[in-house]
């Protein structure tokens, strides 16, 4: 319960990044009139904060606090049999109304030669229990980049890997223009324009410049993959009811969403 949000999304991120944006400031002291500042931290503890902020928050959306409420909640694998029926654990539910809200996973590209390099996603980042010392992030959008910028802050070699021309893309281009810039300033090795070719098992990254040029190199400790997600939509039975799921895993809608 929670989904992503509050066990691999929002709450862990913003814990996480509360904790280097506070030795960002230290670093920055002198720029508010405090002469010297230092920190010490060990990456284990900033961890443990970041379950124990999990944990403060799940009773809030326990399935005892919604039983509480008055809501069913059922563990299972659903399928959706007849527009007005799903089946779960051997039972069949009936119901005039059905909401999709499956949410959505971390996308992880073929990229040849990834499955046998240490790699990790926004979901299974929270497990790793030392700081890489190298960290490749691939993807320039919102969760490489605060993840980038988070790790770089504790003391990680940060290299950020984006297809497109510029991070951010959703963004206006002078907010991405003054995120890369602060990226440099803080030592984040930022390349754009780039696209990940294959890894080998140094273990090493090998990009190539998507408008031509000499392939790049970086070597790694680490990988963050972090290029978009793919909506959970694909084995709930829809299809063979007609629902069309996108290829990307969303459902495809009218404009009121049904």
């Amino acid at each position: 319960m929670g989904g992503d949000c509050l066990n691999t999304g929002c709450v862990p991120s913003k814990a996480f990044i509360r904790s280097a944006r506070f030795l960002a400031q230290v670093e920055r002291s002198a720029d508010v009139g405090v002469r010297t500042a230092s920190a010490d931290f060990d990456f284990n503890d900033i961890i443990g904060r970041v379950h124990s902020v999990i944990a403060a928050i799940q009773p809030n959306d326990s399935v005892e606090r919604y039983e509480s409420l008055g809501v069913e909640c059922i563990a299972g694998d659903a399928a959706v049999t007849s527009p007005y029926e799903v089946s779960v654990n051997g039972r069949t539910l009936v119901t005039r109304n059905i909401v999709i809200a499956a949410g959505a996973s971390p996308f992880v590209p073929p990229i040849p030669g990834i499955e046998s390099v240490p790699y990790v996603t926004s979901d299974t980042v929270w497990a790793i229990e030392a700081l890489p010392g190298r960290l490749v992030v691939l993807g320039g959008g919102p969760i490489g980049c605060e993840l980038a910028q988070s790790f770089a802050r504790f003391g990680v070699a940060v290299t950020l890997v984006e297809m497109l021309p510029r991070l951010l893309p959703n963004e206006d281009e002078d907010v991405a223009a003054h995120v890369r810039s602060a990226f440099e300033l803080e030592g984040i090795r930022v390349l754009t324009g780039h696209q990940a070719l294959e890894f080998s098992d140094e273990p090493a990254l090998r990009c190539g410049p998507v408008d031509g040029g000499e392939d790049v190199t970086v070597a790694f400790d680490l990988v963050l993959v972090a290029v978009g997600r793919r909506g959970n939509g694909a084995g709930l039975g829809l299809e063979a009811l007609g629902v069309e799921v996108r290829p990307n895993g969303t459902v495809e809608t009218n404009e009121f969403l049904q």
